[in-house]
C-alpha cells in the first residue's frame, strides 16, 4: 500500500484474529459433536444460538473480500456522552491491511484532519455525513485501496474492553500534561450560566490529566484519557503522538486478550462479545462474519504468526524525502487541514 515506509516495531496477532479463532473453534467442536460443557457455557453467555451454528454449517463459504491480494479492515473510534449525544466525528481512524501472499499486516493510523476534496470536508467527518459507506469511500481514497470491512466503536467501548481484560500496561514515551481534557457528560455544561455565550471558555467542561514517563498501568478510564488527549503540551499534543498512543492501547489489549488464561475462560470472551454488541456498529452481513470465521479457522497457524507493521501517515515521506501530508499556509475552508502531495 505504501512502498517506502518508515519502519516501526513489529508485534504479533490482531484482536480480530483472536476473536475469529475462538468463534471458529466453537463451530468446529459443534461439527465434530464434541462440544464440551465449557463450549456450551461460552455459547450461552455470548448469545450464540444453535440455529446460527446450523446456518453457518449449511451456508456456502466464499473467499474473504480482497483486491490485489490485500484485505483492508477499517476501525473508527468516536465519542458519545452518557446521554448518547455526540457529533459522530471519528477522531480515531485505523486501517488494518492484510497482504495474503506475504502474510503481513499493516496497522495504518490516518490523521483526522486530512482534507477530502470530494466531500469538501475533513476525513473525520465522513462517518457523520454518510455513515460507514462514505467513510469507507473517503478513507479508501487516502490509503489508496478499497476498504472491505468496517466497524465504528464508541470510545466508551474502549473503556469497557480495557476494564474487561483487567487493565493494561503501556510504556509512556514522555511525561505530559493536558489541562483541557473533556469530562464525559459535561460537553454542554454551562458552568452555572443560564444561557450559552458564544466564545466563552467553559472551564468546568475540562479536567487536568497527567501521565508519567515509563511503564504505566491503565484502567479503562485512564486508557481512554491516554488515547483521547489532544491538548497536551509539547510534542505529545500532536496527532502523531495521539496515533501512537492509540496503537499502543490496541496492542496492549490484544496482548491481554491473546493470553491463554484469558481465552480459557468463556466468561471473558462472552464479555468482549457483549461489549462489541453494545458499543460497535458494522456494515458486515452475516455471510461476511461466516466467511471471516472460516478464513480464520482455515489459516489459524499462519495468522498466529502474522506480524504487524505500524504506519503513521503523517510521518510517511515521498520519493523526494518530503512528508506526503502537509499543512498549507492557507486553505479555502478556513480550517486547519492536511493535504496529500
Amino acid at each position: 500500500m505504501f512502498k517506502d515506509k518508515i519502519c516501526f516495531n513489529r508485534k504479533k496477532v490482531v484482536l480480530v484474529v483472536v476473536l475469529l479463532l475462538v468463534a471458529g473453534m466453537v463451530f468446529l467442536m459443534t461439527v465434530l459433536g464434541t462440544v464440551s460443557s465449557t463450549a456450551f457455557k461460552y455459547m450461552t453467555l455470548s448469545g450464540i444460538k444453535k440455529e446460527w451454528i446450523t446456518e453457518y454449517l449449511k451456508s456456502p463459504k466464499e473467499e474473504i473480500k480482497q483486491d490485489e491480494g490485500k484485505t483492508n479492515f477499517l476501525i473508527l473510534g468516536y465519542h458519545r456522552d452518557h446521554d448518547q449525544n455526540g457529533d459522530d466525528m471519528t477522531d480515531t481512524i485505523v486501517v488494518m491491511s492484510y497482504e495474503h501472499e506475504k502474510g503481513e499486516m499493516e496497522m495504518i493510523s490516518v490523521p483526522r484532519d486530512i482534507w477530502d476534496e470530494e466531500m469538501k470536508a475533513k476525513i473525520n467527518s465522513a462517518y457523520h455525513y454518510g455513515g460507514l459507506e462514505l467513510a469507507k469511500e473517503a478513507i479508501g481514497r487516502v490509503v489508496g485501496g478499497p476498504i472491505h470491512y468496517s466497524a465504528v466503536i464508541d470510545f466508551n467501548g474502549f473503556l469497557a474492553v480495557t476494564d474487561a481484560v483487567g487493565g493494561i500496561v503501556v510504556d509512556v514515551p514522555e511525561a505530559f500534561d493536558d489541562y483541557r481534557f473533556p469530562i464525559l457528560g459535561k460537553e454542554k455544561d454551562l458552568c452555572g450560566d443560564v444561557f450559552y455565550t458564544e466564545g466563552k471558555d467553559y472551564a468546568c467542561r475540562y479536567e487536568h490529566v497527567y501521565f508519567d514517563k515509563g511503564l504505566t498501568s491503565l484502567t479503562g478510564e485512564r486508557a481512554l484519557q491516554y488515547v483521547r488527549s489532544r491538548k497536551a503540551w509539547g510534542d505529545e499534543g500532536s496527532d502523531f503522538a495521539r496515533s501512537r498512543r492509540q496503537q499502543q492501547v490496541i496492542e496492549a489489549i490484544t496482548k491481554k486478550v491473546s493470553d491463554g488464561s484469558f481465552l480459557g475462560d468463556p466468561e471473558n470472551m462472552a464479555s468482549l462479545l457483549s461489549i462489541y454488541r453494545d458499543f460497535a456498529k458494522t456494515d458486515m452481513a452475516k455471510s461476511d462474519y461466516f466467511n471471516l470465521i472460516n478464513f480464520g479457522f482455515q489459516n489459524y497457524k499462519g495468522l498466529l504468526e502474522v506480524e504487524i507493521e505500524k504506519v503513521f501517515l503523517d510521518q510517511e515521506v515521498d520519493e523526494d524525502g518530503r512528508l506526503i501530508l502537509y499543512h498549507p499556509e492557507y486553505h479555502y475552508s478556513g480550517q486547519w487541514v492536511l493535504l496529500k502531495r
